[in-house]
């Protein structure tokens, strides 16, 4: 039994080859979809490629350049001609493209020129909670965490919480709650309900949190 079982340090391990699996062609084709991000955001007057591509059950990929019917989207916003997208002024637009039985759905948003995509010195525009009312456990010692969706001057918007994002939290009942800089809430000790206000860039909200037994 002592030989079925050793270490390196006492003998070195069998080594085994490794043979590579075989096949033809990559196995069946379940799923279609745009390149990441999954969505674009164009400017006024440009021209891109669009970028699909299969996936199949292993998770491997290939992309996709022909035999694709783009329609149901806003002509007056872009266009389309072969895989390439022109757009026309600024909106927004749903695509559909279907390959084969495969189908997929992505938006083309259309920017006026000299939008500035991904400004460092973006704003914050508007700011909402992803939940208004949060419900903790006092026997549980539950904890949860407050969260809001914030949008931004160049049209991007992320769900934040923490000290990181310019986030900050005002705990209005300290004897229900605690709260901390990242928007944790903990119950502090006694039933009942507090407010938070949490605000970012000059935006802000409150939500309610009650604590139950």
């Amino acid at each position: 039994m002592e030989d079925d079982y050793y270490s390196e340090l006492d003998r070195e391990n069998i080594k085994r080859e490794i043979i590579p699996w075989k096949r033809e062609e990559i196995p069946h084709k379940n799923c279609i979809t745009l390149e990441h991000p999954h969505f674009y955001r164009m400017h006024e007057g440009e021209s891109r490629g669009i970028g699909l591509h299969l996936f199949n059950v292993c998770y491997e990929t290939e992309p996709v350049k022909s035999d694709v019917e783009f329609s149901n989207y806003d002509r007056s916003v872009i266009g389309i001609d072969g895989f390439t997208i022109t757009a026309k002024k600024p909106g927004y637009t749903y695509i559909d493209a279907k390959y084969k039985d495969l189908f997929c759905e992505f938006l083309v948003y259309v920017y006026p020129e000299g939008f500035v995509f991904n400004d460092p010195d973006k704003k914050v525009i508007s700011f909402t909670p992803m939940q208004k009312i949060y419900n903790i456990s006092l026997s549980g010692r539950e904890k949860r965490q407050i969260r809001g969706m914030a949008r931004y001057s160049d049209d991007t918007w992320y769900e934040i919480c923490e000290a990181k994002d310019n986030v900050e939290f005002e705990n209005k009942n300290s004897e229900i709650v605690t709260v901390d800089e990242n928007g944790i809430v903990r119950p502090a000790g006694k039933l009942g309900k507090a407010n938070v206000k949490v605000s970012c860039g000059g935006q802000e909200f409150e939500v309610e949190v009650v604590v139950g037994e």
